[in-house]
């Protein structure tokens, strides 16, 4: 699975308000594999090096640091791709 880094915060208030983005941005598409694999966020701690209250945090809805994110991305089996 491919996660699209681009546009996650590229819309301008006004255009937010009025529409909703047409893709679920990286964050919650991470969230969700985070979710869907049934992994504990301690197994998965023990697997990438991220602490396990931080990925709980971010299950919770807190930011996540990119390198982090990367390393869970590792783990899971995801790619993380910038478009330009």
């Amino acid at each position: 699975m491919r996660i699209d880094t681009s546009g996650t915060h590229s819309y301008h208030k006004s255009i937010m308000a009025k529409r909703k983005p047409k893709s679920v941005g990286m964050v919650e598409t991470l969230r969700n594999a985070i979710r869907e694999s049934g992994v504990s966020a301690n197994k998965l701690a023990e697997a990438t090096g991220v602490p396990g209250p931080t990925i709980t945090r971010f299950l919770n809805g807190a930011d996540l640091r990119i390198s982090r994110a990367a390393k869970l991305c590792v783990a899971l089996g995801l790619e993380l791709v910038k478009k330009s």
